[in-house]
């Protein structure tokens, strides 16, 4: 199980409200990406962050000692980031049937759902990460500050990180896809793909985003 899966973790971004790379801070000693590094190291990993901080990338994994990984230069946006991982996992030839992808900066995942995910894929071609909304949530008119629409929550979830594909599947979605800045991958399958749900907690989905989410970090990562 899982010899033939591929993880790819992204760490992008500009890092200016944090004075650098996000997914390098470090949280209780460690670079934020080493635990996410850590928690898919029983995976073959391609690790894509940006070409100014290659070096700094293979450091950290150096450090770690986390085995089976390759880092390489992503691109100017997060689509185009996955789109040089898969392309990498092509060009490399490397054994893959199915791909899991998730942020750097999403440390927190359980064990139990990186094996959800892995079995998860030997029946389905696509499943994502989700928490049960909890709060309604509504749509406005363009970029008008006033409410359009108000959803049901009953069946309404949040989607979170990892997302798992047959690795075919969205490689063909991200090379043919006229969408020019995705910011989930699922988006860009054909709406009539099945995609399961793999529902976590949303303290396991969480990931850094601004400065006041150290704090938070720091006591979830004791």
């Amino acid at each position: 199980m899982g010899n033939d899966i591929i993880a790819i973790v992204l760490a992008g971004g500009a890092g200016a409200r944090f004075g650098m790379l996000k997914q390098f801070v470090p949280i209780n000693g460690t670079p934020i990406c080493g635990y996410t590094l850590k928690k898919f190291s029983k995976l073959p990993i391609v690790f894509a962050v940006p070409e100014v901080y290659l070096d700094i990338a293979n450091n950290i994994v150096k450090t770690l000692n986390i085995p089976n990984i390759n880092v390489i230069s992503g691109g100017d946006t997060r689509q185009h980031s996955i789109l040089n991982a898969l392309k990498f996992i092509d060009d490399q030839k490397l054994k893959c049937k199915n791909v899991i992808i998730t942020d750097a900066n999403r440390p927190c995942l359980s064990d139990h759902t990186i094996n959800s995910f892995i079995e998860k894929l030997d029946s389905s071609i696509a499943a994502v990460a989700v928490c049960k909304s909890v709060n309604t949530s509504c749509a406005s008119f363009m970029q008008e500050k006033r409410v359009a629409n108000i959803y049901d929550r009953t069946y309404m979830y949040d989607m979170l990180m990892p997302q798992g594909f047959n690795y075919g599947l969205i490689y063909n979605a991200h090379k043919n896809t006229t969408i020019t800045n995705a910011t989930d991958d699922a988006q860009l399958l054909d709406k009539n793909t099945p995609i399961d749900l793999v529902e976590i907690s949303y303290w396991e989905g969480l990931k850094l985003t601004n400065a006041e989410d150290y704090k938070i970090f720091e006591v979830l990562l004791k």
